[in-house]
């Protein structure tokens, strides 16, 4: 039986937590979640040079994993640098928002690895919602750009007609 939270208050909306019971501690399947203590120095940290940092110690091993793709993290720390650099490019260095209308999801962490390491901010898009709310997304947004793929190249076109703003 799963114990339900919720928090929030009348003002606000709700927002439900469901925790899963464990099984009784002699068939426990899934190990407790360990306590890790980061320190104050990493914490302060942006996430660009926590993950450059991890990069760095660990660039062999497997960083992200989606179906049957996988990246190790000196193949994600190149991606993203490919991204970050293609930005500044087409872009300049101030901090906008950068569309970002992905399938693949190991694409999808180097693109915002990628955004982020440019000094941008992401505005996700999630191709399953209305044409409409997507092109009021982006107006509202002003995003500078949109990073897609070839599946969501034509929506993003059609986001972006007639202008360089997609690749």
């Amino acid at each position: 039986m799963a114990q339900r939270y919720i928090m929030g208050s009348a003002e606000e909306d709700a927002l439900e937590l469901s925790m899963l019971e464990y099984p009784s501690p002699g068939r426990r399947k899934i190990p407790p979640p360990e306590f890790s203590e980061f320190p104050e120095k990493d914490v302060e940290n942006s996430i660009v040079r926590r993950f450059e940092h991890i990069a760095g110690m660990y660039p062999g091993q497997v960083a992200v994993r989606a179906g049957s793709r996988s990246l190790t993290y000196v193949e994600l720390d190149r991606a993203a640098n490919r991204v970050a650099q293609s930005l500044l490019a087409k872009c300049g260095t101030s901090p906008q928002p950068v569309g970002l209308l992905l399938g693949d999801q190991c694409d999808e962490i180097a693109a915002i690895l990628g955004i982020l390491k440019a000094g941008k901010f992401y505005v996700p898009m999630d191709p399953s919602h209305p044409f409409e709310r997507l092109s009021s997304l982006l107006e509202n947004s002003q995003t500078c750009f949109i990073l897609t793929d070839a599946t969501y190249a034509p929506l993003a076109m059609k986001l972006a007609p007639g202008e360089s703003r997609v690749s």
